[in-house]
């Protein structure tokens, strides 16, 4: 299993606001990027008490997603078990898009932006074979049904999803440098909750039916049919390789519930 910098979730309560009291909801996206209605002053992001905080953590706000240029940066040191991390800026800030990122002690970025491809001989290696290994335990150990190399601090274009096999038994598919091709406009809501934002659910809009092609562990090309909840996992995985979170794909933030809310309220209303 992947120990110390296991699943990273440092992207859900994203919040820039010019007065307290301004809800959630107020911004378009939340997470790396965001849009805020209102001039920033301040920056919030909460960090859950299973993600590795030794040594401290760097927060940094950026003009946008390519990182021209740094606004405001801030180190913290012996962060507490969901604790929030603040940065005030030091002029507030025009309404608009921006881009935020943490890095660990080395100065690792610890949410990036694109993963990248991974080349061939790599795969071949026994190290890539390895994480190939402990990414499964790891999805397992947190009864989880996907896992994407960025949630383990591991920038490559790699996931491993639990997939149904034809006998009824669920195996676990790694897929290196997937491409997801949608089949048909067909889309439905459903719920999703991720381990990089711990004990959230919220609606996202899918598509339907998809093929998506990949290589295998061993570098072999592999294809896959894929509908309903399958096809979700891997569209949600995916996603997860370019930097965008289930909540990001949300048309509306007002199903997005703890997980005790859901539980009580929108499960029980769905029955």
């Amino acid at each position: 299993m992947i120990r110390g910098t296991t699943l990273l979730c440092l992207a859900l309560c994203c919040a820039a606001w010019s007065a307290p009291g301004i809800p959630l909801n107020d911004y378009e996206r939340l997470g790396q990027r965001f849009t805020a209605s209102r001039p920033v002053k301040v920056l919030i992001v909460q960090v859950p008490s299973w993600s590795d905080n030794e040594g401290g953590l760097t927060l940094r706000l950026w003009d946008s997603p390519e990182r021209r240029k740094l606004l405001a940066a801030r180190k913290f040191e012996d962060i507490r078990d969901n604790e929030g991390i603040m940065l005030q800026l030091p002029r507030a800030l025009p309404p608009g898009s921006y881009y935020w990122e943490v890095s660990d002690r080395t100065g690792v970025t610890r949410v990036g932006l694109y993963a990248e491809p991974v080349s061939p001989d790599t795969i071949a290696t026994p190290a890539f074979q390895q994480f190939i290994d402990d990414m499964i335990e790891t999805m397992h150990e947190y009864a989880g049904v996907g896992l994407a190399g960025p949630q383990v601090h591991e920038s490559v274009r790699l996931f491993v999803a639990g997939l149904e096999a034809d006998d009824g038994k669920v195996k676990v598919v790694p897929f290196v440098n997937p491409e997801v091709s949608p089949v048909g406009e067909a889309m439905e809501d459903d719920w999703e909750g991720c381990l990089s934002v711990p004990d959230i659910r919220g609606r996202v809009p899918r598509f339907r039916q998809i093929v998506v092609r990949s290589l295998d562990r061993r570098g072999r090309p592999q294809e896959h049919a894929l509908a309903g909840f399958a096809a979700r996992v891997v569209q949600h995985e995916t996603d997860h390789l370019d930097g965008i979170l289930f909540i990001d794909r949300m048309k509306s933030f007002e199903t997005l519930a703890f997980l005790e809310e859901f539980g009580r309220y929108w499960a029980r209303s769905e029955e």
